[in-house]
């Protein structure tokens, strides 16, 4: 009896190993190796102990076991009980174009080293220096709009 439940709990542990590299660590890992081993232990073992019958009988058993599993795993609505399902709808720093353009003027909120952030017209914005760094608190003149940021100098005085 001990020798049935050895042979049973390798087919467990085996068919669990496998489906935790199926659904939690996809790839050739340890868990799919591990399942593996586990599973060609048991049908040797059965082989082994009680004969070519009930070996072929959990062969069998492990082979389809192996196959529903891996069916159910593949399906589309197994993955997408387990995958996240959010929408990513934010947007990078953009800014409104009507209220900036090259001329306008405003003062480094930090350090631009080359990048920071500066405050010109109202709106804060990530600003590139075209002159090396600049310190907090200096003032700038932009010199022309980008995608999402806005490239700067030092404002000189007039």
């Amino acid at each position: 009896m001990g020798k049935i439940l050895l042979i049973g709990v390798l087919l467990l542990l085996g068919v669990i190993m496998l489906l935790v590299e199926l659904l939690v660590l996809p790839g050739i890992s340890v868990a799919g190796v591990a399942g593996f081993l586990l599973l060609a232990g048991a049908v040797f073992l059965s082989y082994s102990i009680y004969g070519a019958l009930v070996g072929h009988i959990v062969l069998g058993v492990s082979l389809f076991i192996t196959v529903v599993m891996a069916v159910y795993a593949l399906r589309a609505r197994t993955w997408k009980r387990i995958s996240l399902d959010a929408e990513v709808s934010g947007r990078v720093n953009t800014f409104d174009r009507d209220k900036i353009a090259p001329g306008d003027s405003g003062k480094a909120l930090t350090r631009l080293n080359p990048v920071g952030k500066v405050v010109v017209n109202g709106l804060i914005l990530e600003a590139r220096s075209e002159e090396g760094l600049l310190d907090e608190g200096t003032l700038v003149e932009v010199v022309r709009l980008l995608d999402s940021s806005i490239v700067v100098k030092p404002k000189t005085e007039v």
